[in-house]
């Protein structure tokens, strides 16, 4: 249901009512949300790809965020929608490049255990960090950084700058709530 929707919006994005349209009504996205992307690290962890199917895997992860740039890269003029269902997380293609890039993860780290202070200071910051980036995300793309600052010509340099901005600021945001006193609980999950 999660990545239908979106996928079947675009084939009737030209027309009157949309897929995107009927669906949207019943407001599905508060059921699903990220729930795909919690079950597939589920199952990826508990259920590592070994072999060519982790080759695989991460074959099609780099494909598609190869894909993701260059799709908005050469048709945001012509649709101009292109770039939300391409960049969105809840679509198709994000979730494939990010069962890649944790699938690579996955192949490179493994098991292994830190002892890195700032591994472990990043962990421990990591789902205060997750919950504020999309309040400072939602506020960097809609008011001081849109897409069109890069004019559009420059989508990777885009999502470099607009990625360091929005982790940097929510880990420092994070990292002051959590010396106040009942609040560090709640961002540390």
């Amino acid at each position: 249901m999660q990545f239908g929707v979106q996928t079947a919006g675009v084939f009737t994005r030209g027309m009157k009512f949309t897929v995107g349209d009927f669906v949207t009504k019943f407001h599905m996205e508060y059921i699903t949300g990220y729930v795909p992307y919690l079950l597939i690290g589920w199952y990826l962890t508990a259920f590592p790809p070994q072999g060519k199917m982790r080759i695989a895997l991460i074959a099609v992860g780099l494909a598609a965020f190869a894909c993701i740039v260059l799709t908005v890269q050469f048709f945001i003029h012509d649709i101009p929608d292109i770039r939300d269902y391409m960049v969105e997380m809840n679509t198709l293609p994000a979730m494939v490049y990010g069962v890649g890039m944790f699938t690579l993860i996955s192949a490179c780290c493994g098991e292994r255990e830190t002892k890195s202070g700032i591994t472990k200071m990043l962990s421990q910051q990591s789902f205060g960090t997750y919950i504020t980036h999309v309040f400072l995300l939602d506020i960097l793309i809609s008011f001081l950084l849109p897409y069109t600052v890069f004019q559009e010509r420059y989508p990777l340099l885009y999502t470099l700058v607009v990625f360091i901005l929005a982790f940097g600021l929510s880990l420092l945001l994070t990292l002051g709530l959590s010396k106040i006193k009942g609040v560090k609980k709640l961002v540390r999950g």
